[in-house]
């Protein structure tokens, strides 16, 4: 599965998403809020097993699947080999 099947996965589980695609403006539709975005961002770390460091908690980062699909792919790359 893609990041951005599972970021829309995780949408559905909050809103129904059946319109929507990649570029979609997620706040102006009214899927995401404030407290979805914190119900989004532990469903992603848990699941991509990643930390989503607090300066990326942007309004411009969850905007789009797009947009948390490219952030959340810095995150994967970033993330650091378990020993």
């Amino acid at each position: 599965m893609s990041t951005s099947e599972l970021v829309l996965n995780i949408l559905s589980e909050i809103k129904d998403c059946s319109n929507i695609s990649n570029d979609t403006l997620l706040f102006e539709r009214g899927i995401l809020d404030s407290f979805s975005v914190l119900y989004l961002i532990s469903e992603l770390e848990s699941r991509l097993n990643i930390t989503i460091p607090l300066e990326n908690v942007v309004e411009s980062n969850f905007a789009t699947i797009e947009n948390i699909t490219a952030f959340t792919s810095v995150s994967m790359q970033k993330k650091q080999p378990i020993d």
